[in-house]
């Protein structure tokens, strides 16, 4: 950035995250299995394809850091952003699947929610946004497009 410029005033919330991940789904993608689809290859070398499909971890990862989930994320302070996100998202879940017996856990984990075989884009699309809308009502924001 050129000192001329000013730093961004957008406040970083789960809710942000949320809707950053739901649109990097529509523009690139979504997988299921794995936090982003196979690399690309050029016939030469592998070439990391920076702009993947992701899953809805993937996503979120991918809105929080600005790039794959790298190896020392926890180290990073984006760390904090991305483990907020997935609480939002988790928190989103209760309220979809609540539980219905005492072994039943309060929600799915968001890797086996994304995996569903009957899951599609459009739900995980869907979802990160509607848990951003829900995180913004319950900290009494407004939304933030993303």
């Amino acid at each position: 950035m050129k000192a001329t410029q000013n730093p961004s005033t957008v406040e970083v919330t789960p809710a942000v995250i949320l809707r950053g991940a739901a649109l990097y789904i529509s523009r690139h993608g979504w997988t299921q299995g794995t936090y982003y689809a196979d690399d690309t290859t050029d016939g030469m070398s592998v070439q990391p394809n920076p702009t993947p499909p992701a899953c809805a971890m993937g996503a979120i990862a991918i809105a929080a850091f600005g790039r794959r989930l790298p190896e020392d994320s926890f180290l990073l302070p984006e760390w904090v952003d991305y483990k907020n996100a997935e609480d939002a998202l988790l928190a989103h879940l209760d309220l979809l699947y609540p539980p219905t017996g005492d072994d039943d856990f309060p929600h799915p984990e968001i890797g086996d929610w994304n995996d569903q075989p009957d899951r599609t884009a459009e739900q995980v699309i869907n979802t990160l946004t509607a848990a951003a809308t829900e995180w913004d009502t319950a900290h009494d924001r407004q939304a933030v497009p993303a």
